[in-house]
């Protein structure tokens, strides 16, 4: 099994929740090729993708009042479902061509599975990255399964809050509540669906580059001046973190900003839905079941976001370690000055790798400081 083998199933399995139109083939010579989703698949893509327009042109003719006046509290419950759609618009984006997010994809899977091999790594090693990506996929299904309960309950509940398609017909009955029921499930999980696979590319490349930066720091330590081939295995640890940083890159380039976009729509998201909560619970006869799904949407997205940016920011301070442990080495071996400054000069060309969310590396207190953010928000709201 190889290294990289439970992300190309996750990015497969995705396919069939109407994120892409392409999947990634596996050859026998260890290289990954896109290839076109199934009929089937296709076909749920555009049902999900004409649902979700007619979404949107409803919301948008309600905020502007083409149905008459609504309330303040209607809007920024409007406002909550236009953040999803633009969740699914980005994504969408995302993964729509296949050049140049699959090749990439694909390189660098094929450069982490060489890389585990060349470096000999127990299997172990695997088996921990498959657990922790396994243990994100499995949060991922409970949460799809909280917000499909929360919002079948509140919408049999108070439908006025949970679906406006619906409210605006005065005609009230079973078989029409299912049909719209049908709709709202179909657009709200769709905008989760879409948020996870959105970020789900930046997240599961973090732990599985972390995890092989790691594996080199401790090949390198383990290195000493009897070591035999040692020149070799510089050569061979410099080459691998210079492709690490160039599929790094790359990837940079390709999602960085649209994973910066989604991160700020969970955060306006996080700020309606806390907003929208807090208020409609205030009107009259309103109860915990009319606005418990903004509760769970706003909690369960800033968990997600949460755990984005813990994982993203282990990344860099494992480049770091690993550079700073080649420093430490080219001072304690015994070789000729001219080899020692030879050295030198390859670790000083290379630089901390990490995948960024827009412009800027993840620092290890972005994730405790956007919770004290979020803390000091909801508590404000709450009392307003």
């Amino acid at each position: 099994m190889d290294f990289s083998e439970f992300q190309w199933k996750t990015l497969n399995f995705l396919a069939y929740f109407a994120t892409t139109t392409n999947q990634i083939e596996k050859l026998k010579s260890g290289k990954y090729v896109p290839k076109p989703i199934p009929e089937i698949a296709l076909w749920f893509y555009r049902i999900c993708i004409v649902n979700a327009m007619a979404k949107t042109l409803f919301i948008a003719l309600l905020v502007t009042d083409y149905y008459g006046p609504i309330l303040f509290e209607d809007k920024i419950v409007a406002l909550d479902y236009l953040l999803i759609i633009g969740v699914v618009t980005i994504t969408w984006s995302m993964y729509f061509n296949r050049y140049p997010l699959y090749e990439i994809i694909g390189s660098t899977w094929e450069v982490l599975n060489k890389a585990f091999l060349g470096l000999k790594c127990e299997d172990k090693v695997r088996q921990k990255v498959d657990f922790t990506q396994k243990m994100i996929v499995l949060a991922d299904l409970c949460i799809f399964g909280i917000g499909g309960i929360s919002i079948s309950m509140q919408y049999f509940s108070y439908p006025k809050y949970c679906a406006f398609t619906y409210s605006i017909i005065e005609t009230d009955n079973m078989p029409l509540r299912l049909v719209f029921f049908a709709h709202e499930f179909m657009s709200t999980d769709l905008g989760w669906i879409m948020y996870f696979a959105g970020i789900s590319i930046a997240l599961h490349e973090c732990i599985s580059i972390s995890s092989i930066l790691d594996q080199m720091t401790e090949r390198l330590n383990s290195l000493t001046d009897n070591s035999k081939d040692r020149q070799n295995e510089f050569d061979y640890l410099i080459h691998n973190f210079k492709m690490l940083t160039i599929l790094c890159n790359q990837i940079n380039e390709t999602i960085a900003f649209k994973t910066l976009l989604l991160h700020i729509i969970a955060g306006c998201q996080f700020v309606s839905d806390v907003y929208a909560a807090t208020h409609i619970i205030k009107l009259p006869g309103a109860t915990f079941t009319d606005v418990q799904f903004f509760i769970e949407d706003g909690i369960l997205g800033a968990f997600a976001m949460l755990r984005t940016y813990l994982f993203m920011s282990r990344m860099a301070p494992a480049s770091a370690r690993f550079l700073k442990g080649f420093k430490t080495f080219t001072m304690r071996i015994n070789e000729s000055p001219q080899q020692v400054r030879r050295l030198r000069r390859r670790i000083r060309s290379l630089k901390v790798i990490s995948l960024k969310v827009g412009p800027c590396h993840v620092p290890t207190e972005a994730m405790l400081s956007v919770l004290d953010k979020m803390t000091t928000y909801f508590v404000a709201a709450a009392l307003w």
